[in-house]
């Protein structure tokens, strides 16, 4: 799962590339073990890319709120159980961050109307 700004089958192409070169991550190693079949690409959903500053000076952007969203969704499947607790705890701790910035944008919305 992740986000991209190529068409579908441009990125599974280099997705296949990279799992001929024996990169070594938990995606490659998953296409490695399918062979000789290929993974099938499906689009979970489409965003416009937006980057927004927060009021603490950092970016949040929608792709990458879209991306952590379908992640988070996704994290007890079979592909996705080899990501780390660390890494689990970040998209924890991004997901985090991205709803109280959801929140405070509501807020101000709404002070606005």
């Amino acid at each position: 799962m992740g986000r991209t700004s190529q068409k579908p089958a441009k990125r599974l192409q280099h997705h296949l590339s990279a799992t001929k070169r024996r990169v070594d991550k938990p995606v490659y190693a998953w296409i490695r073990s399918i062979a000789p079949s290929q993974p099938l690409i499906v689009i979970l959903q489409e965003v416009e890319y937006v980057r927004a500053t927060r009021t603490d000076g950092t970016y949040e952007s929608a792709t990458g709120a879209a991306e952590t969203k379908w992640m988070k969704r996704f994290e007890r499947s079979r592909i996705l159980n080899s990501i780390d607790k660390q890494t689990r705890v970040w998209f924890a701790a991004h997901k985090r961050k991205i709803n109280r910035a959801s929140r405070a944008r509501t807020a101000q919305f709404q002070e606005r109307a």
